[in-house]
């Protein structure tokens, strides 16, 4: 992939939360995160931060069209050029073409991201409303997923569907067997997901004959799990990162 000096304002919109930072000689600074609901407040942000760094190029990664739209509507009067990943016409990132529709934009930032920054074969384990799980086998190669309901989705849920179990706080328990109602969700959460991602790094290597060199974790949720070792690193700025890497060569965006 081609390098690039330029200053790039890059957002990431999930399905909670909207995340942005500058891109700027390999780091993302000036990081915001706002819930979804909290947009507008998010864009005025970044309009500030673009006009204060004269920033030409800005490159969004989103999962949710509409707050997309939005967000460049509000930045069309800025000197700026809003792009957004699309799956379909990545060039920099081979994706095979069954994916290509349906792979999320994130997706393909945290592969393009991982390519360029960790040793392959790499799984990103990605810990948002979702927890995704992304198989990078070679640099600049897109190989598949998994999908399972987030932490907090999978809270949420559980609440709402059982009557007689109260609000609580998510926490790690000292114990995997709990005394008490909230503390034995707490601890199903908890170590349930922990077994999650180390049973499907096996499930996957061994379906796949590979070793992963590198495991990593990103989104909101995985510093919860750091003192279980589960991850080479935890890189917070992976998708932001992999939205600069894309934006280096605009032929991989719909404008």
């Amino acid at each position: 992939m081609k390098t690039d000096t330029t200053k790039i304002f890059c957002v990431d919109i999930g399905n909670s939360s909207v995340d942005g930072g500058v891109y700027s000689a390999g780091r993302i600074l000036n990081r915001k995160k706002s819930l979804l609901k909290d947009i507008n407040k998010f864009i005025s942000f970044a309009a500030k931060i673009i006009l204060k760094n004269g920033i030409e190029k800005v490159s969004v990664s989103t999962v949710v069209p509409e707050a997309g739209l939005i967000l460049k509507k509000a930045l069309s009067d800025l000197p700026c050029k809003v792009y957004f990943v699309n799956p379909s016409e990545i060039k920099t990132v081979e994706i095979n073409d069954k994916y290509k529709k349906q792979a999320g934009a994130d997706r393909i930032a945290n592969a393009a991201a991982a390519s360029m920054k960790y040793k392959t074969p790499v799984l990103v384990v990605d810990f948002g409303t979702a927890i995704t799980f992304d198989v990078v086998k070679k640099p600049g190669h897109y190989d598949g997923s998994i999908i399972f309901p987030g932490l907090r989705t999978s809270k949420n849920a559980l609440i709402s569907s059982a009557a007689l179990l109260p609000e609580f706080n998510f926490a790690k328990t000292r114990s995997v067997i709990a005394d008490n109602t909230p503390d034995a969700v707490r601890a199903g959460l908890y170590y349930g997901i922990t077994e999650l991602v180390r049973g499907m790094k096996r499930r996957i290597e061994k379906e796949l004959g590979i070793r992963f060199r590198t495991v990593i974790g990103t989104g909101g949720d995985a510093g919860i799990f750091k003192e279980e070792n589960l991850f080479d690193v935890i890189d917070g700025d992976l998708t932001l990162f992999g939205a600069a890497v894309l934006m280096i060569d605009e032929d991989n965006y719909e404008r």
